[in-house]
């Protein structure tokens, strides 16, 4: 598994690997049968050497997608200050920079990112929240709910930074239950969602995903179409944070 990987359209950085939110729906278990990640860490210095010599990757505003995140949360206690400190550099480039995280992350760190933007959408947050109601026991290492909406409120106070509603994976029977409060989330903080499928390890080749390093693919969800009909009603849904941002930038 790499920590940094990607293609010319999009580059996945993980400071780490392996996170402490114990997710019941994550598919690193799928990946490796090793859940040892301590000693697999990089600053931020070695992460952005190794990125600057990738050869897909093109800077730019219209240039490769830098996510953090995939196989770690990018928002960790031991590593959000190098994701931070990494950000800052790479704000120069102009790429856009997205932050998908179930951890809270305070105002004053989102008034810093936003200072940092040069244009509205660099940054994205999406702040990840496939249940509501049943979060403390499907992700028990995670920050609870109502700080990620706490979150999703500073929307209204940013000039830059773009906030999403990350509804990735729906998981059937549990997130169809909080569809009222997602809509209403929706239309309390004007933002858009971006709803989408569980990963699994793949054994097709031809219908792998980016995320992964080609060895995951996204199955849909029953409740996932039911769910996207109501969303719809109260602003912006996309199937992938990439579609997103092609609308924004």
């Amino acid at each position: 598994m790499k920590q940094i990987f990607g293609n010319k359209k999009r580059i996945f950085i993980n400071l780490k690997i392996g996170c402490e939110c114990s997710c019941e729906y994550c598919y690193l278990p799928e990946l490796t049968s090793s859940l040892d990640y301590s000693n697999r860490k990089l600053d931020y210095c070695e992460a952005l050497g190794i990125l600057q010599t990738m050869d897909c990757f093109k800077r730019g505003r219209q240039g490769t997608i830098l996510s953090f995140g995939c196989y770690s949360e990018c928002w960790s206690k031991d590593i959000y200050q190098d994701t931070l400190k990494m950000i800052e550099r790479l704000i120069e480039y102009e790429n856009s920079i997205q932050i998908s995280t179930k951890q809270f992350i305070s105002t004053d760190f989102l008034l810093l990112m936003d200072n940092m933007c040069k244009y509205h959408g660099h940054i994205t947050i999406n702040v990840s929240m496939p249940t509501i109601s049943h979060s403390k026991e499907i992700e028990k290492g995670t920050t609870c709910i109502e700080n990620r909406i706490k979150m999703l409120e500073q929307a209204k106070n940013m000039k830059k930074l773009q906030f999403c509603m990350y509804i990735r994976p729906v998981l059937d029977g549990i997130t169809i239950l909080d569809i009222d409060q997602y809509c209403s989330l929706m239309d309390m903080f004007n933002i858009p969602c971006v709803i989408g499928g569980r990963y699994h390890k793949s054994t097709d080749k031809n219908n792998r995903d980016d995320v992964g390093e080609g060895y995951l693919e996204e199955c849909e969800p029953r409740d996932l179409k039911i769910i996207e009909k109501r969303l719809l009603r109260h602003g912006k849904v996309y199937r992938h944070s990439t579609d997103l941002l092609k609308k924004i930038t």
